[in-house]
């Protein structure tokens, strides 16, 4: 014989009436997809553009951030030249870059004609919520050796995934 359990509403059990939620379960979930192009020459770096930021409010005060987000980045450089461009993650809210999240993007010019790049870059990682307010992530880039970078050009797209993981 099944069971069937009805409710309209659940009390919490702790101290400050909220449900213990398991380990390891994603509280919410919050993402931004963009198309937007966007381009920088600048060899410092520069928010990809605000259309990319990402907001969450942790509902738990011990719950970790797991962040999934791909920037699509094309860079390109002249004649004999290297190529190479870096983007991170940027914790707007806490002014503060995402720990570990800087990643370079390189391509390599072995023939004299110059060159260009056109990549996704993901990046996925687990980290503290710095405090119990909203967090507001997103994407900075800069070039390193290039003329100019594009976010989104190419068929990109740039996405950025929040998720609350209970602890």
């Amino acid at each position: 014989m099944a069971s069937i359990l009805k409710t309209d509403k659940i009390e919490g059990v702790t101290s400050s009436g909220t449900v213990q939620m398991p380990a390891g379960m994603i509280i919410q979930t919050v993402q931004t997809v963009s198309r937007t192009t966007v381009s920088s020459s600048s060899s410092s770096y520069v928010e990809a553009s605000t259309n990319f930021r990402c907001s969450i409010t942790p509902k738990f005060s011990n719950s970790k951030l797991l962040i999934t987000a791909t920037l699509g980045m094309t860079a390109y450089n002249n004649a004999s030249d290297d190529c190479s461009a870096y983007s991170k993650l940027y914790d707007v809210t806490n002014s503060a870059d995402i720990a570990n999240s800087e990643t370079p993007v390189r391509e390599i010019d072995y023939g004299n004609d110059g060159n260009m790049f056109s990549n996704s870059v993901p990046t996925i990682l687990l980290v503290d919520f710095q405090n119990a307010n909203q967090h507001t992530i997103t994407w900075y880039y800069k070039k390193s050796a290039a003329i100019t970078v594009f976010v989104n050009d190419d068929h990109r797209l740039t996405q950025i995934m929040l998720q609350e993981i209970a602890q």
